[in-house]
Formats: structure tokens, sequence, C-alpha cells
């Protein structure tokens, strides 16, 4: 049986399931062992085996509600790509690294010069690389368009 929604209230609900279903899959990622380790961002994993397994089987049981949810209210799957995760991230990251600049900076206290100096070479380098990741991206589109 399809239930009748607005379409605002059918996209509210959708954005709601969405980012369940998102966090569903990085619990799995976790109940499946997985751990993160770069140079500032660190996830250990210290869920128990009976604990990876509960959490695995509750997924299940979620998304079978998800998948009874997503017919019965005719709601549709996202397809996002890595290169449109990438993209995002990229944009979203570039403003966050320009706050990193001294003449940023100084709202929260004076920034010595030399820091100042230091950190605005560090920023741009980091910058310049994000351009890069977000123009292979653009670059693989038009590839593939």
């Amino acid at each position: 049986m399809k239930y009748k929604l607005t379409k605002n209230q059918r996209r509210g609900i959708r954005a709601t399931l969405l980012l369940l279903d998102e966090a569903l899959c990085t619990f799995e990622r976790w109940a499946k062992g997985g751990e993160e380790k770069s140079v500032l961002h660190q996830t250990g994993n210290n869920l128990t085996a009976q604990q990876k397994r509960k959490i695995l089987r509750r997924i299940s049981s979620m998304r079978a509600v998800l998948r009874e949810l997503k017919d019965a209210l005719g709601l549709e799957a996202t397809v996002r790509t890595a290169a449109e995760d990438i993209w995002t991230l990229c944009s979203g990251l570039r403003e966050h690294l320009i706050e990193l600049q001294g003449k940023h900076l100084h709202r929260y206290g004076k920034v010595h010069p030399d820091t100042t100096r230091y950190l605005d070479g560090k920023v741009e380098s980091l910058l310049k690389d994000l351009e890069t990741v977000s123009e292979i991206i653009k670059s693989n589109h038009r590839a593939g368009s």
C-alpha cells in the first residue's frame, strides 16, 4: 500500500531517513572492524565481538524498516557518486581553511607575524592541493560525460 504525502512531507521524511541510512553505513563499517588512522583524525575501534554482532543485527533490522518505508511512502533512493561527495567536501573545506589564515585568526587574539606567515603558507598549500583534488574530479566528470 502506498501512503499519500505532500511533496514537502515526502522530502522531509526522506531527508531524515537518508541521514539515518548514512549513519547506519558508518555503524556498519565500525561493526565490521573498521578504524581510521590519519594525521589528526583517528577512530579506535573498541567494540567487542558481541557488540559488533548485536549492532550488525540491529542495522539489518533497521534497514528492513527503511526498505518498507521507502516502498510504502514512495521514497526515492539517492545515488551519490564518490566524485560528488569529494567535490562537496572540497567546497565546504575551502572556507574552513581560509579561516585559518592569519588575518582571520586575529579574531581570537593577536597572532605573531611569524606565525601568520607560517600558517598562511601552509594554508595556501592545502588550498592548492584541495583545488587540485577538485580539478581531478572535474576532469574525471568531463571525461565520463
